[in-house]
């Protein structure tokens, strides 16, 4: 007959291994969720920078504030 660890060892252990894959399994799952972000803001950000575009070819190279929508030319600002 085989040699065996202690009963009480044996559960220590495989709730050890358990809880190891079960943190793994996490990690991988924020993993992925941290691509899919990365992927929403990537493709936010592209948005923005084709709206940008757009208010620009229509009202030149500007300041717009956002929050009231007023718009400052540019040449106007100091430096």
């Amino acid at each position: 007959m085989a040699k065996k660890i202690a009963k009480k060892e044996l559960a220590e252990l495989q709730e050890n291994i358990k809880n190891l894959n079960s943190v793994q399994i996490k990690i991988g799952e924020l993993e992925l969720g941290k691509l899919n972000l990365a992927a929403q803001f990537n493709q936010l950000n592209s948005n923005m920078k084709q709206f940008q575009a757009k208010l620009e070819e229509k009202y030149g190279s500007v300041n717009i504030n956002v929050n009231t929508g007023e718009i400052k030319d540019e040449t106007n600002k100091k430096n």
